[in-house]
C-alpha cells in the first residue's frame, strides 16, 4: 500500500484512521488520494466516494469517519458550510478536512463549525478535524450543583 510522505497531511490522516478504525468511510472529494481504496480493503472498511458536483445527499446513511479534501474549493462557500454543517450534524461523527490555503475558506468558518485545526499543516494546505467524542469536553461547573441550586430556592431573588 503506497504510504503518504510524513510531513503531507494524508500522513495525519493515516493515522487518525489507523486508531479510529472505521467501518464505513465517506470520501468527499474530486480525487481520492492513492493509499485510501488499498487502506479500505486492507482494513474491511466500506469506502464511499461523492465528488463536488454530487447534489443528492438525501441518499446518504451514517458513516463512521468522513474525509474532505479538494471539495469544499468547488462550491459557493455558503453552500460548502451547509454541506459541512450536515455531515456533521446528521452523517458523521468524526470528519478530517483538508483545504487549500489559497482558497477562500478561513480558519474562523471552520471553528465556527466546531473544527479544530489538525496537528500536521503543510505550506500550501490546513488541515481541520472535527469529533463528536471530544468537541465539548466535560466542564467542572456544568453540572446540576452549580446550575439547579435548590437550597437556594426562595432565598434571594435573582
Amino acid at each position: 500500500m503506497p504510504q503518504p510522505p510524513a510531513q503531507h497531511p494524508f500522513a495525519h490522516l493515516l493515522q487518525q484512521l489507523e486508531q479510529v478504525q472505521p467501518r464505513q468511510l465517506l470520501f468527499l472529494g474530486n480525487h481520492l488520494p492513492d493509499f485510501l481504496t488499498p487502506w479500505a480493503n486492507d482494513s474491511n472498511c466500506e469506502l464511499t466516494t461523492l465528488d463536488s458536483q454530487h447534489r443528492d445527499w438525501q441518499q446518504l446513511t451514517r458513516f463512521d469517519f468522513a474525509i474532505v479534501a479538494d471539495y469544499l474549493e468547488h462550491l459557493p462557500k455558503a453552500e460548502g458550510l451547509q454541506r459541512l454543517a450536515r455531515l456533521r450534524n446528521l452523517h458523521s461523527p468524526r470528519i478530517w478536512v483538508l483545504v487549500d490555503q489559497g482558497s477562500t475558506w478561513e480558519f474562523a468558518d471552520f471553528i465556527s463549525l466546531g473544527f479544530c485545526r489538525c496537528g500536521s499543516v503543510a505550506s500550501d494546505a490546513s488541515c481541520y478535524g472535527y469529533d463528536l467524542a471530544t468537541y465539548n469536553h466535560r466542564r467542572d461547573w456544568n453540572n446540576p450543583r452549580f446550575w439547579a441550586n435548590p437550597e437556594n430556592w426562595n432565598k434571594y431573588r435573582w
